[in-house]
């Protein structure tokens, strides 16, 4: 059993169960099968989390390339959203399912969730406070597989809008496989406070930890401070080293740390030929001006005299420059000032790979998708395990029990068989508690096969390499007689051996 195959061995026992279950009449134990297959087939769920203003919505709108939620400097989002695939709308359509707090659903059309959502907006403010979470059926294939759901800002000034979030997290349905955990430009004390505080509150069933989350720092684009000559992953990187040394409890939260300036990816999926028209003139004519701060955002809306050139109306001016942030408009004038013969296609494509959105979407889309399968499995198997033993203790027919009882076979070893074939996944916990056992070598080298054996396409001579090393770690642990560090180096030894 392997990653690959898990699904279908998973499929293949439940056919074994709903046949027994068939012959002795056993509807509940078939009903409770359902239920949970259902959840294990479901979409990845992603939710998109992190203070007031870390921008959640910003890169919800890069992921999805479209401007579906409204972006700003204040608090915006308001209610959760859960973006889904236009093919589960209950109506065959987009729409909008905004479920009421007193139990209500109400139907409405997909343009509405910008003012739903927008806590700007005084028309909805009173509708919006009897939202207790907001369904979104959009036409977009990136969401075949994938749940999206923004959140209202943890520690938010607004105290039921991280209500909202922590209510809807809890609920076993709609809980999220994967967190991404944004913060602005260097993680703060108050970040790492807001996940402890999210699980706290929610508890083992949160399941916030490296396993299933990480973190991206946003807004990184700030950093090159307007010479953009300068990587500012580089120095988002290094930020994120430095950080790492100062919060012991970063890696049990995270697996990894992004760095992102998603407003460049969103600009990249709405930015037209004439926007392009714009910018290129704005390079020709003030790009000194541009380039060295002269004008604000407020200059470009206000100064007819000298924007009005560019664009005439005013309103005009806002529209533009409210859906083409002024940090990607200077961008954009100083790539294109050292690339002239560049079209809209190039400039798009190169917002889109300096955003550092695709390299985030790649990562939580391969490596925890992966580990999603199995924690769903485990989940299904024990949730029939415990129902079954429970079902067993109240069945007083003697053929039922029998029956019950083969259930109880096949759920108890194929619950052994997935502990035992992925048994490596502790190591992986251990590192994300902060164990000790291995020096930060070991530990470096546990992970990299990890990785290797989760891949598609494992390197036979990598893992043999690596098989080498992890036998030769136990035999020096052997002798000191550190039974911890011994059991890992096996079950590392044992997953090499099952991927190769």
């Amino acid at each position: 059993m392997n990653l690959n195959t898990l699904t279908y061995e998973l499929k293949q026992m439940l056919n074994s169960i709903f046949s027994i279950c068939n012959s002795c009449v056993l509807p509940e134990i078939i009903e409770r099968c359902i239920l949970w297959q259902t959840e294990l087939e479901c979409p990845l769920k992603i939710a998109i989390v992190g203070i007031t203003s870390a921008g959640k919505s910003t890169l919800l709108n890069a992921l999805t390339k479209r401007n579906i939620v409204p972006t700003g400097a204040e608090t915006l989002t308001y209610n959760v959203n859960v973006l889904r695939h236009v093919s589960r709308s209950p109506i065959g359509e987009e729409c909008l399912i905004v479920h009421m707090k007193d139990g209500e659903d109400k139907q409405m059309p997909i343009s509405e969730l910008s003012r739903l959502v927008d806590g700007r907006d005084a028309a909805t403010e009173f509708m919006r406070q009897q939202i207790h979470w907001v369904e979104a059926f959009i036409d977009y294939d990136y969401l075949r597989e994938i749940d999206l759901i923004d959140t209202p800002g943890l520690l938010s000034l607004k105290e039921d809008d991280s209500k909202n979030t922590i209510s809807l997290f809890d609920d076993e349905e709609r809980r999220p496989d994967v967190f991404i955990y944004l913060m602005q430009r260097k993680i703060q004390e108050k970040d790492i406070e807001a996940v402890k505080s999210f699980q706290t509150t929610l508890g083992s069933k949160s399941k916030i930890s490296g396993l299933n989350t990480v973190a991206a720092i946003t807004h990184c684009d700030y950093l090159c401070k307007g010479d953009y000559s300068v990587d500012f992953h580089a120095k988002g990187q290094a930020l994120i080293e430095d950080n790492r040394k100062n919060y012991v409890s970063f890696r049990s939260c995270f697996s990894k740390a992004f760095t992102l300036a998603a407003i460049y990816a969103q600009t990249a999926y709405c930015i037209s030929e004439l926007d392009f028209s714009i910018i290129k003139s704005l390079k020709d004519k003030l790009y000194d001006e541009i380039i060295d701060n002269l004008y604000t955002k407020i200059d470009f809306i206000e100064n007819d005299e000298i924007f009005g050139e560019f664009i005439a109306n005013k309103n005009d001016r806002c529209e533009f420059i409210n859906r083409i942030d002024m940090s990607v408009i200077k961008y954009s004038i100083w790539w294109l000032n050292n690339n002239t013969a560049a079209t809209l296609d190039n400039l798009r494509q190169k917002l889109i790979d300096i955003s550092g959105v695709p390299e985030l979407d790649e990562y939580v889309f391969t490596n925890f998708k992966r580990l999603a399968i199995y924690f769903k499995a485990l989940k299904l198997v024990t949730n029939l395990r415990k129902y079954v033993e429970k079902s067993l203790l109240t069945c007083h027919d003697s053929t039922r029990i029998a029956s019950i009882e083969k259930i109880l076979v096949i759920s108890r070893n194929f619950e052994v068989k997935l502990l035992s074939h992925f048994s490596f996944l502790s190591v992986l916990i251990d590192y994300y508690n902060g164990d000790t056992y291995f020096n930060k070598n070991e530990w470096e080298i546990a992970l990299e096969t990890i990785d290797e054996c989760l891949s598609d396409t494992p390197n036979e001579n990598i893992l043999n390499d690596k098989k080498e090393f992890f036998i030769g770690r136990k035999r020096y642990y052997s002798m000191l007689s550190d039974i911890e560090a011994m059991e890992s180096c096996d079950k590392l030894i044992t997953q090499i051996k099952l991927t190769i």
